[in-house]
């Protein structure tokens, strides 16, 4: 592996990442595929799952983790997101991912209440609908949504509750960085609290990339949107990916090169970041409204809950 240049990119690299931008696009749809990657998941939960509890908790959890990510599947189709497909992952919950056409604050902060907001809303539902049918299964299904969504809606980066934050707080890289390190930590406490090691790397892992990987594309997008309009393109032009490729190989710890494939994914993923649309005045205080809206519609379904019991 070639060493890493100490003035300015080597030619041949950029040509390369270049190349990869211009050709690499999204993969065509496998319907096929992606259902049988969903169930398998989906089994592979439950199989997980049953160990700490019952079928049927198991069987609740997943459910409501699947209406939760449909909420975001729904939301990139909305969008026109490509490539969208839903995972459980087991031990930890689920993921909806897809490849956005444009690169929108507003629609990302969207896709991200789109999941707990919908289901809290339903919770709501199915707790109403329990005491006059008298349905247990219905009471439990309630509170297993409520639950897991309010989790969601916490304000810490990697829920969705944090992503939303992220979008609203803007692209200041010094802000986001100061939020991810925060709530990572009260993240690390609780998980040290409650003894839960999963939990823990979970939001050990996001610490540290927050530190790391979040923090350098802001600061390398930030310093893009410095120098003027940036045109709409999904890839940049040729003097600025000559720019992005020397700033990202040289603040690299380790003297040697990383494989050109990684150079260009940091390359797209910084062009992104600058290109992204902040949320507007009138639309961030719409989705704020919902925000607390969906917090204060779950805390009082299990709020009130208790206090009937």
């Amino acid at each position: 592996m070639p060493l890493r240049p100490d003035s300015g990119p080597d030619p041949a690299r950029v040509a390369e990442v270049a190349r990869l931008l211009e050709n690499t696009g999204p993969e065509p749809i496998q319907p096929s595929n992606h259902t049988s990657t969903l169930l398998i998941s989906a089994l592979l939960f439950l199989a997980l799952g049953t160990r700490g509890g019952t079928l049927l908790e198991a069987g609740l959890l997943l459910g409501a983790i699947f209406v939760h990510e449909l909420g975001h599947f729904a939301a990139m189709r909305l969008f026109g997101y490509r490539n969208t497909r839903i995972l459980f992952l087991p031990l930890l919950g689920g993921v909806t991912s897809g490849v956005e056409r444009e690169p929108d604050a507003f629609q990302r902060a969207v896709v991200s209440l789109a999941g707990p907001a919908p289901s809290i809303v339903l919770g709501a539902a199915l707790l109403a609908a329990a005491f006059p049918l008298h349905s247990v299964l219905a009471l439990r299904a309630a509170l297993t949504i409520l639950w897991l969504n309010l989790l969601n809606l916490l304000p810490i980066a990697g829920l969705d509750g944090g992503n939303f934050v992220q979008r609203a707080l803007g692209p200041s890289p010094g802000v986001a960085l100061a939020f991810r390190l925060v709530t990572g930590a009260a993240g690390l406490a609780y998980a040290a609290y409650a003894r839960a090691p999963i939990l823990g790397l979970w939001f050990g892992f996001m610490t540290l990339s927050a530190w790391t990987v979040e923090y350098r594309r802001d600061v390398l997008g930030a310093r893009l949107r410095r120098e003027g309009p940036l045109p709409e393109t999904p890839a940049p032009p040729p003097e600025r990916i000559g720019w992005l490729v020397h700033e990202i190989e040289r603040r690299r710890a380790d003297p040697k090169l990383p494989p050109i494939e990684a150079t260009a994914v940091e390359v797209a993923a910084v062009w992104l970041r600058a290109r992204e649309r902040p949320v507007g005045g009138r639309r961030l205080a719409a989705l704020a409204a919902v925000y607390a809206a969906s917090w204060a519609l779950g805390l009082f379904c299990v709020l009130g809950l208790r206090l009937l019991r």
